[in-house]
């Protein structure tokens, strides 16, 4: 894996949602000498459709007594790329846009509804899994 964090220029959209729809963001890059949109020599891996790409946000909170809510002042989430676009200007150089959805959106594709009391995530999504590649003829 590679780190991006230095090159981001902005994050213009992202969204953390709990009521079933997917998450989404938008990350603008610094790309200048064609980093992360060509191979590049310094090192920087093209970033390519489908690659995911790991979000974590801090907030002033983060790791004071302060912290309240369920993420403790961090926010972490996977996303899958969805769409480049990259932008060349005058004024601020060469930069690339990634549009991302979040990995939950691979499970919107399966019909799955079974009641779990009381168990663990891993037991539920190896149902789940199990479930889909029964209907899907994967072994």
């Amino acid at each position: 894996f590679q780190t991006i964090e230095d090159d981001v220029i902005s994050i213009p959209m992202i969204t953390d949602t709990g009521s079933g729809e997917v998450n989404s963001a938008i990350i603008v890059l610094n790309a200048v000498g064609g980093q992360y949109i060509s191979d590049d020599p310094t090192g920087k891996r093209l970033i390519k459709q489908h690659d995911i790409i790991r979000v974590r946000l801090r907030d002033l909170t983060y790791g004071t007594a302060d912290v309240a809510g369920t993420q403790r002042g961090e926010y972490i989430k996977f996303f899958n790329v969805v769409k480049k676009i990259p932008i060349k200007s005058k004024s601020e150089g060469v930069r690339l846009q990634i549009e991302l959805l979040g990995i939950e959106k691979w499970l919107q594709g399966i019909n799955y509804s079974k009641p779990h009391y009381f168990q663990s995530a891993g037991i539920v999504f190896e149902d789940i899994c199990n479930l889909y590649n029964a209907k899907s003829h994967i072994v």
